[in-house]
């Protein structure tokens, strides 16, 4: 039996980096809103403000990091979507 699909609440952050390797950039979401993953699974599924879902292998190599929305702050970034910084 597959194991349950948990879903987290990502509407603090600002964006979300997945650094993988073997890629010479980061892979950037900009206003993710919800993660989808299984416990011990090896994909992530982010689905940002726009309704863009992005597909992320995860393993132990992979390294996430993000930036918190600033309280009260405008929101300046792109409407959402992929971008290699």
């Amino acid at each position: 039996m597959p194991s349950k699909l948990l879903a987290e609440n990502l509407q603090s952050e600002q964006w979300r980096d997945y650094v993988i390797p073997g890629h010479t950039e980061p892979y950037r979401i900009y206003n993710p809103i919800t993660l989808f993953r299984r416990e011990g699974g090896k994909v992530h599924a982010i689905l940002d403000r726009i309704g863009i879902f992005h597909f992320i292998p995860f393993t132990k190599e992979v390294v996430v990091r993000w930036k918190p929305r600033d309280k009260g702050a405008r929101d300046n970034s792109p409407a959402a979507g992929r971008e290699y910084i």
